[in-house]
């Protein structure tokens, strides 16, 4: 299933499809948390250096790059606007001046972006049964009596890239009536998301109890 969905896993065969899915679980985990120890510099050229290596060595194509950059986009959106509000509320005034971001409300924008990347190098080269086969491998290791957790585990990391592709549903439905972006839109599709959502959680969990049975 091939997508240019937020995360969406995309099939191949590139040796990133071919590492064993408990080894891709433990390094994306121990990568994406150690970026954000990263300092920015460092952290902005490797995220640079990644990017180039997705479409380079495991072929993403520009709509799955953009599809993984845009929450970052958007984060950084947020905190252009945090500090707009902040430099109003300390000039007293508007002015061209308080348009300016603060440098140090960015500070944790690139270790972020590239805790993103990581995740999504190893998301979009790894499918939702490779995880929970990497999850049962690692509980399996740790403790003999079954495997209870993997399944949770895995529908837990198969419903982040789920979202994005509900989102990205509703939001071309509300472009298709002539919705235009604002705090309308959200206002209207935030609660559309989290029926859409919730609903498909629970047809997951009744699909695993069944299959436990």
């Amino acid at each position: 299933m091939e997508g240019n969905s937020f995360f969406k896993y995309r099939p191949g065969s590139t040796f990133m499809h071919r590492l064993p899915p408990w080894l891709k679980i433990i390094m994306m985990l121990a990568l994406a948390m150690g970026a954000f120890y990263c300092p920015s510099l460092p952290a902005l050229i490797i995220w640079l250096a990644l990017i180039l290596f997705s479409a380079i060595f495991l072929h993403f194509s520009l709509n799955e790059i953009i599809s993984d950059l845009s929450i970052t986009f958007i984060y950084a959106t947020m905190l252009y606007v945090a500090s707009v509000i902040s430099n109003i509320s300390e000039a007293g005034l508007i002015s061209p001046s308080v348009l300016i971001p603060k440098i140090g409300n960015f500070s944790p924008l690139t270790p972020m972006a590239l805790s993103l990347e990581i995740s999504s190098v190893f998301y979009r080269t790894t499918s939702t049964m490779s995880f929970r086969k990497g999850f049962s491998q690692i509980e399996g290791t740790l403790r003999k009596d079954g495997t209870p957790l993997s399944d949770a585990l895995s529908l837990t990391l198969s419903f982040i890239p789920g979202l994005a592709t509900f989102w990205h549903k509703t939001d071309n439905a509300w472009k298709a009536r002539m919705g235009k972006n604002g705090l309308k839109k959200i206002m209207t599709l935030t609660p559309i998301l989290f029926r859409i959502g919730m609903g498909e959680a629970y047809k997951k969990s009744l699909a695993l109890q069944n299959r436990g049975k």
